[in-house]
């Protein structure tokens, strides 16, 4: 239940990138990154989507002098409260007919705002209301949402599919990454049928 708070200061770039995103990205759920690019040669892209990715935070620093400053900032927002172990269920649909994205469900700080997508099975099971569970350091602690908000369901479906694609990519991507002797082909090939279909259903 605990998160891996990891600070990172650059005044430059790596040559890796791609893969560092990966490992960030499939240990987002058990870890936040708070980078800070120093001076004139940091890597933007690097400390900004390391910091995205496992969503957490970041900043810039063009004077040394600013830098303590800094580095408590964000070491302040890291010791916020954080909503661990997270489990999403809905109201007036079985939670087994339900698709949610993002999946695993990061660790929700104080302050941060996250989206999270929920797909019914069918339209005749209308949600009502929305539980989130989860821990707070030792403690149970739950989430009630029960405003609901029309909006245009095209967009709703693409940000759904959008998400679930990314989720999939990730877990594909992390299976991939396993030596043979521990890849599932049936598995890998069911994640990549997923992703095909989502993404030709919805055109992304």
């Amino acid at each position: 239940g605990r998160i891996a708070q990891i600070f990172v200061l650059t005044d430059g770039g790596i040559d890796n990138k791609e893969i560092v995103f990966q490992l960030v990205n499939v240990n987002c759920s058990k870890s936040k990154i708070f980078s800070i690019g120093i001076g004139h040669d940091a890597d933007k892209d690097l400390v900004v989507n390391l910091a995205k990715l496992s969503f957490g935070n970041f900043d810039f620093v063009s004077d040394p002098s600013e830098i303590t400053n800094k580095v408590v900032n964000l070491l302040s927002s890291s010791l916020l409260p954080a909503l661990t172990n997270v489990s999403v269920h809905a109201s007036g649909s079985d939670d087994n007919l339900l698709s949610i994205a993002q999946n695993p469900i990061p660790p929700i700080l104080e302050g941060n705002l996250m989206n999270i997508y929920i797909k019914r099975s069918s339209k005749t099971n209308p949600i009502e209301g929305v539980l989130i569970n989860g821990n707070v350091g030792d403690e149970e602690f739950e989430i009630i949402i029960d405003k609901i908000y029309n909006c245009c369901e095209s967009s709703a479906k693409k940000l759904f599919a959008f998400t679930a694609i990314n989720d999939y990519e990730k877990i594909y991507d992390d299976l991939q990454s396993k030596s043979s002797d521990e890849k599932d082909k049936t598995v890998l090939d069911k994640y990549k049928e997923q992703i095909i279909a989502l993404s030709i259903e919805n055109g992304i």
